[in-house]
């Protein structure tokens, strides 16, 4: 019995057959190459990672998650045309995501492709309005309200910044509460909307309409 049990400690033990659950050895590499990339990343070493993700990739070629962490540190290491691609695979594959359409309408916006940018920026704040993210919605609809009127389309940027008022409206309690915004900021934010309201509706030739975002702005600020 003495030898037998020697033996079973020099084998090991049994090995259990694989079971229909554990996931095929190609995806496990991948995870693991892709948890060295995320290692990389922590540690710095962005080129590291970069390849580690690129190998996960290839090993699982439907996976999400080095797509995503891709379509950020590609452009850490000076490959922007691969993160704009990568991003777009993101939100191609991952549709009512809000975050990956955010960051593929942040990207189109960085290379000049305003349009596509304002877009793309409309898909994120949709998902985001679905999820109840009040926060990231209020920074995306005020980003958004920007990149329009830069790119002198109006009538997005007064959609916009009628939503990002709303928003501030119906939210004011929450957002105070959070500590998102202070009072001072809220109010300011308020006022701010207006007025750039009032100045996109004179650039749509609709004087009257802008007169009243006009006399909202200075009721916001009275108000404070």
């Amino acid at each position: 019995h003495r030898v037998i049990g020697w033996l079973m400690i020099l084998v090991g033990p049994t090995a259990e057959p694989p079971s229909n659950s554990d996931p095929p050895p190609r995806q496990v590499e991948a995870q693991k190459r892709y948890a060295a990339g995320v290692l990389a990343v922590k540690r710095g070493l962005f080129l590291d990672a970069v390849k580690a993700f690129e190998d996960s990739l290839r090993l699982d070629p439907e996976a999400l998650p080095p797509r995503r962490m891709l379509s950020r540190h590609y452009l850490t290491v000076g490959r922007p045309d691969d993160a704009l691609a990568m991003a777009k695979q993101v939100a191609e594959r991952e549709p009512a995501d809000p975050e990956a359409w955010h960051l593929y309408a942040s990207q189109l916006h960085d290379r000049g492709r305003a349009a596509e940018a304002i877009s793309a920026q409309w898909r994120a704040i949709a998902y985001a309005s679905a999820s109840r993210v009040q926060d990231k919605l209020a920074v995306w609809l005020k980003e958004l309200a920007t990149w329009a009127r830069a790119n002198r389309d109006w009538k997005s940027a007064e959609s916009a910044l009628r939503r990002f008022l709303e928003l501030l409206q119906h939210n004011r309690d929450e957002f105070l509460r959070s500590g998102f915004f202070a009072e001072e900021e809220w109010f300011h934010e308020v006022a701010l909307a207006w007025e750039r309201l009032g100045e996109t509706l004179l650039d749509l030739d609709r004087p009257d309409d802008a007169e009243t975002a006009f006399d909202k702005r200075e009721t916001s600020r009275l108000t404070f």
